[in-house]
């Protein structure tokens, strides 16, 4: 099963429909979501509903989300432990503040709930385990899990890799090792080898040391006693965004063990324009829209449809 791996896409809504573009053309049969649709950019709503369109069997917490879910659920803006999910105060936590804004009145209670509930990592197939960030307790959905202070990130030179094998060998006993961790959260594309026995010596291939963008896949035929770490990058926000912003993804063939790594144009210019704040003055024009809501709804419970109306 060809799989097309997407991670924090941050509310970059035109990124995201050239990512799923383009993964449709590569044949992909899935889409498994690594977390943070929320943070950044401007159109979380957006991004959810693209989304939602191929129904992912895996979709994952992010700090930017759980820090979002956080403030929705107490009411507060800055509520206990935020910090260590995004800095504040700054942009990144008033950003979250005016995307939960944007979901409560863009999504539904049902899928509001759905959203809460993803945790932070999962067996994703037999012998593949996703992340957003790293698997630091046993329990998904605690926040060390996603902490936004480096703890959590799986990067060269990071000691979250130590932590997390330490984690899956537990979870999943010596006999079922698994053979591919894939993990969001660094924004940066790469590819490790690891092997189990201490000490552990991990090989890093990043960036500029992948192939993008090519027909030739790559193996990812781990050696016994060895893990793969695969690193899809960000479709929304990458780190390369004021060199090469162009989005970032990753395709995978779980059957055949390969995988292929993408780079994806889009209109940045788009993505821009929609972080204009409209004036705050505008609660007439708003509430038309509220009105208009309801009638969609009012609609869809009567079973009329807009052609019949007509």
């Amino acid at each position: 099963m060809k799989v097309a791996l997407i991670s924090d896409v941050h509310g970059n809504a035109p990124a995201l429909q050239a990512v799923l573009a383009d993964a449709e053309a590569q044949g992909v049969e899935a889409v498994w979501f690594l977390g943070d649709v929320l943070g950044y950019g401007p159109l979380p709503v957006s991004c959810i509903r693209r989304l939602d369109r191929w129904r992912p069997p895996v979709w994952l917490m992010g700090n930017h989300d759980l820090a979002g879910i956080r403030i929705w659920e107490t009411g507060q803006e800055q509520p206990s432990g935020i910090g260590r999910l995004v800095p504040t105060p700054g942009d990144e936590w008033r950003i979250i503040l005016w995307h939960v804004a944007q979901l409560r009145v863009g999504l539904t209670t049902e899928r509001w709930q759905q959203l809460a509930a993803a945790p932070t990592w999962t067996m994703a197939a037999e012998g593949v385990y996703v992340a957003h960030g790293a698997i630091r307790s046993p329990d998904p959905r605690a926040a060390q899990n996603v902490s936004g202070d480096g703890n959590s990130y799986i990067q060269p030179g990071s000691p979250a890799l130590d932590e997390t094998l330490d984690n899956l060998e537990a979870l999943s006993g010596q006999g079922d090792r698994p053979w591919l961790l894939v993990v969001g959260h660094t924004h940066r594309v790469g590819l490790c080898r690891v092997g189990w026995e201490k000490p552990r010596q991990p090989t890093w291939r990043e960036g500029p040391q992948l192939p993008v963008n090519t027909h030739e896949p790559i193996a990812l035929d781990s050696a016994e006693g060895e893990m793969i770490v695969l690193s899809p990058g960000s479709a929304g926000y990458p780190r390369s965004l004021r060199g090469d912003p162009r989005a970032a993804y990753a395709v995978v063939d779980l059957d055949g063990r390969r995988a292929w790594f993408r780079r994806v144009a889009y209109d940045v210019r788009e993505a821009w324009a929609a972080m204009v704040h409209p004036p705050r003055d505008l609660h007439d024009a708003a509430a038309r829209w509220a009105e208009a809501v309801q009638a969609e709804r009012a609609v869809d419970e009567s079973g009329m449809h807009r052609e019949d109306a007509s």
